[in-house]
């Protein structure tokens, strides 16, 4: 029982390092991004489509100048921190919506995770004068400081179903 233990253990440290070794490939990328004509509805199709979630896309082709690397990993850790944080539902229950406001270089992406209990493990809302540090997840960080590269937001708030996520995106 102790050597299974300890293999255990063993196995969530190495799991442990190669995500931080991920994270720190991330942050040289966010140096040096390589922005190109992205399809927003094939890449969040990508991300959504093994999760099974459910996904409400328009009908309208979405190609924004994006680097699709940062934008994959940022959008997976959105979603990857509310599952953690919901072991019994994981996404189940989520619907993910993409849609578009504005023209030319005015044109964003508004993409929107709609479901109970989503949290960003203190990420959001950022932090205010007087409040409790709260310490969030580095991949979420990572993915906030990814979408303003790209000219986007993150931010939570009341939505039909309980907190819903809300992105816009510009471009790169």
């Amino acid at each position: 029982a102790a050597l299974l233990a300890s293999e255990v253990s063993l196995a969530t440290e190495v799991k442990k390092l190669q995500q931080l070794a991920e994270h720190a490939t991330i942050l040289g990328e966010i140096a040096t991004p390589a922005p190109q004509p992205t399809d927003l509805v094939a890449l969040l199709t990508e991300i959504a489509t093994p999760r099974n979630l459910t996904t409400r896309f328009s009908d309208e082709q979405v190609i924004l100048p994006a680097d699709p690397r940062l934008l994959r990993f940022a959008f997976t850790a959105i979603l990857d921190a509310p599952a953690a944080n919901r072991p019994d539902e994981g996404l189940n229950g989520l619907i993910l919506t993409l849609r578009t406001t504005g023209a030319d270089a005015q044109r964003l992406a508004v993409i929107t995770i709609e479901g109970k209990r989503l949290e960003l493990d203190g990420i959001l809302p950022a932090p205010g004068a007087g409040t409790t540090p709260n310490e969030g997840r580095l991949s979420v960080f990572l993915a906030r400081e990814i979408l303003r590269l790209h000219a986007g937001t993150l931010q939570s708030g009341p939505g039909l179903k309980g907190t819903d996520i809300q992105i816009a995106l510009g471009t790169l």
